[in-house]
């Protein structure tokens, strides 16, 4: 047994025979990398995939003197199976490393231009970058402290002027901050070693700032956005140049996990580079500003808690599954729409309004005046509120119309829109080319004389076809001018289709009675109609039933509107006959089983 002193001389030279044997390729290594940093050798891709090929060898070369070593003291029992097993992991980390070293090799836009192109480029883009996020910034704090997100109300046709203009304004800032985000994003070929670190910093640096840029305005824009849901509709709707859910996409592409991903990503590099203490080499640069953007941007997402962000992550994916569901409901809506709508349960083929008492009611009736009518025993009416279902904008034929349009407020307005003197049917066939002709045209000898909504789409049809059983037509207190926009304005939707959704938020597709809400609706130059919507299972919209009743509360005081005619229906004695002011009055409260 050796002595205590042996045994620490033995200790001290286990210690020095280590120190020796990691010193040696220690200061090898040192001053290998050294050479290659002198060299200009960067150390993504080419000194990886040395060092990965050295790594290789070695564990090869450990693999086969453990197998001889372990067959040489047991060559039965020699299967070193765990030490397999952890030479296999750690191989497909090699691998795995082995071919992000080569994808770093694949050419991209931002690599492919040599140094003096990519710092001209860069200096163009910071101007860029600083002018689009300034400008986004603004359109997004004017949207966010607009009243159009104040309250749910269906817009104005000046609020959806305006909406429609900033979003648009929004979107061209967005699509270009995101091209510029999507040049500068492969700063990770560069090298992190300091051959290359300028360029990397410069890339991540204006690549993060953008990214940062659209996700703080973004994410600012969709939080006003969702307090009212008929703007959120209004945007999801195809406009010109604007295809169907636009807003969605929007939402779910910077709200999503895909984005936040990106954003977390950056702001954990962005501490990295805090660590490595690359700040002094950030302000030798002139990025000083980018830096900061990035800090106080981060530092601002960071105070909005993890399960703000959470709940921001859910409402942005789940734009893909709402688009879906709406997709796969709005066909079987329809479907059971159109069959509640073509069920009759008795009198089929006729109605009790007669062509002679047609033809005795449309001297008294003007353009511009609002029809409501009821054909009984049909099923639809059943799933409608109230006792009046529909809602008709009243024409008269193209000769009683262009008579009732020889007027000077008439003849002022087309002045005003046309640009120069010209007659109102003129105008219309100007504009309406199509729909002005199929107008003058009419239907088998009868001629149109309404504009309605009903499960083919918004057309023109006869009164005849229309009238039905029960019909009463009410006469807006306004001037020929403003009965002549709402007529013009009707004209703008023909063509367009049935709204099986009944939601007044949008108007790429009508219900009958928005029609008339969007005919007579208020603007700036315009004055119209105040007809309030309900909210009915969570959308905007407006009965035809509504529309009676709030007549009747506001008849005694002399209200927007006039009473002109009544045909009430009477099924027991099947016929309809001219009635009162006062039953009209109290029709709106009638039950269905009404006779």
């Amino acid at each position: 047994m050796g002595t205590p002193l042996d045994e620490r001389r033995l200790r001290a030279a286990w210690v020095l025979g280590w120190v020796g044997t990691l010193g040696l390729p220690l200061g090898a290594g040192l001053l290998l990398g050294f050479w290659t940093a002198e060299a200009g050798i960067p150390w993504i891709p080419d000194a990886l995939e040395a060092l990965l090929a050295l790594l290789a060898t070695s564990i090869l070369a450990l693999f086969a003197s453990l197998r001889l070593e372990r067959r040489h003291r047991d060559p039965i029992h020699g299967r070193p199976r765990r030490r397999i097993l952890v030479f296999l992991v750690v191989a497909l980390i090699l691998g795995g490393g082995y071919l992000a070293s080569e994808g770093s090799r694949a050419p991209s836009r931002l690599t492919s231009l040599s140094s003096a192109e990519r710092a001209d480029a860069f200096a163009l883009d910071l101007e860029h970058y600083r002018e689009w996020s300034r400008g986004l910034d603004r359109e997004v704090s004017r949207l966010a402290a607009s009243p159009l997100f104040a309250s749910e109300h269906v817009l104005t046709p000046d609020e959806e002027a305006r909406l429609l203009a900033s979003w648009t304004a929004v979107l061209e800032r967005t699509a270009s901050l995101d091209g510029l985000r999507l040049f500068w994003e492969d700063w990770y070929r560069f090298d992190a070693a300091r051959a290359q670190r300028p360029e990397l910093l410069r890339a991540f640096l204006l690549s993060f700032a953008a990214e940062l840029s659209l996700f703080e305005a973004g994410t600012r824009l969709t939080a006003a956005v969702r307090q009212n849901k008929n703007a959120r509709k209004f945007l999801d709707t195809p406009h010109e140049g604007l295809p169907e859910f636009t807003y969605s996409r929007y939402s779910e592409a910077i709200e999503g996990m895909k984005d936040q991903a990106r954003v977390l990503g950056g702001a954990q590099y962005l501490a990295l580079m805090e660590r490595l203490n690359w700040f002094p080499e950030v302000r030798a640069l002139g990025l000083t500003s980018l830096w900061t953007d990035c800090s106080d941007r981060v530092e601002a997402l960071a105070d909005r808690g993890l399960l703000d962000r959470a709940a921001m992550t859910l409402a942005g994916d789940a734009q893909a599954l709402r688009r879906t569901v709406r997709r796969a409901w709005l066909p079987a809506q329809k479907e059971v729409a159109e069959i509640f709508g073509d069920t009759k349960f008795r009198r089929i083929g006729w109605y009790l309004i007669t062509p002679e008492q047609v033809a005795e009611m449309d001297p008294e009736l003007e353009p511009g005046d609002l029809l409501t009518t009821r054909k009984n025993w049909y099923l639809s009416n059943v799933g409608l509120p109230g006792w009046w279902p529909h809602g008709i904008l009243y024409l008269g034929a193209p000769t009683k119309l262009a008579a009732w349009a020889d007027h000077p407020d008439v003849a002022a307005l087309i002045t005003e829109l046309n640009g120069a003197p010209i007659p109102f049917d003129a105008y219309m066939a100007k504009r309406f080319p199509h729909w002005w002709l199929r107008y003058r045209l009419g239907d088998d000898g009868h001629p149109y004389r309404l504009l309605e909504a009903y499960n083919p789409g918004v057309v023109l049809t006869t009164l005849e076809h229309s009238a039905g059983d029960s019909l009463a037509a009410l006469r807006p207190r306004l001037d020929r001018r403003a009965k002549a926009q709402a007529i013009i304005e009707a004209f703008r939707h023909l063509g367009k289709p049935y709204d099986f959704d009944f939601d007044f938020a949008t108007d790429h597709a009508l219900v009958c009675t928005e029609v008339l809400f969007r005919a007579y609706r208020p603007a700036v130059g315009k004055e119209g109609l105040h007809l309030p919507t309900l909210d009915v299972a969570g959308r905007q919209t407006l009965s035809a039933n509504e529309i009676v009743r709030r007549f009747a509360e506001e008849e005694a005081a002399g209200g927007q509107l006039e009473f002109v005619l009544f045909y009430d229906a009477d099924e027991r004695a099947q016929v309809s006959r001219r009635s009162t002011l006062e039953a009209f009055l109290s029709s709106h409260e009638r039950g269905m089983l009404h006779r």
